[in-house]
């Protein structure tokens, strides 16, 4: 098993994971779809957002990544007082269906929270579908409070806040 970050040559495969996983959950409303600009974005000649992705046999089987476009979370980050500067988005976090349960979400978390915590980012937002049960408990066991729900893109959506920092 191999984490890294992954890079435009990654592309392809990250495409492929994604699509898979769109069309496999139990609900297609769990996921928000990726649009060809996100994925130009990140996989941009020179972007600050970081995905890894988890390789097995040199197959990508996971991926996870912090965005810095944390616009959707304002009202939150006013809440808390913090700096949308010093603010990241945990998201494309997908799991090939073969390998769920195996904790490899919560692994990808964690280093990502690592990551962040030392370049000093002040707090972790994410979302996730309200029926969306294994991404719900993955998010709380790594340390994010639930803030509510809300609408995002049209879909219902959870809420989620990691503090790394001290305001």
């Amino acid at each position: 098993m191999e984490i890294r970050p992954l890079t435009p040559s990654d592309r392809e495969a990250f495409l492929v994971l994604s699509h898979l996983i769109a069309t496999t959950l139990k609900k297609r409303t769990w996921i928000t779809p990726l649009t060809p600009e996100e994925a130009d974005r990140i996989f941009g000649d020179y972007t600050h957002d970081r995905l890894l992705g988890l390789f097995i046999a040199d197959r990508l089987v996971a991926t996870a990544g912090l965005l810095t476009d944390t616009t959707y979370f304002e009202p939150d980050m006013r809440a808390a007082s913090l700096d949308p500067r010093d603010t990241l988005e945990l998201a494309q976090c997908y799991v090939h269906p073969r390998y769920r349960g195996a904790g490899l979400m919560l692994m990808l978390t964690q280093r990502l929270t690592h990551w962040a915590r030392t370049q000093g980012y002040a707090a972790i937002y994410a979302t996730t579908h309200p029926d969306n049960a294994p991404t719900h408990h993955t998010l709380l066991h790594a340390g994010f409070a639930l803030l509510g729900e809300a609408k995002r893109d049209g879909y219902r959506r959870l809420r989620y806040q990691l503090i790394l920092k001290d305001k």
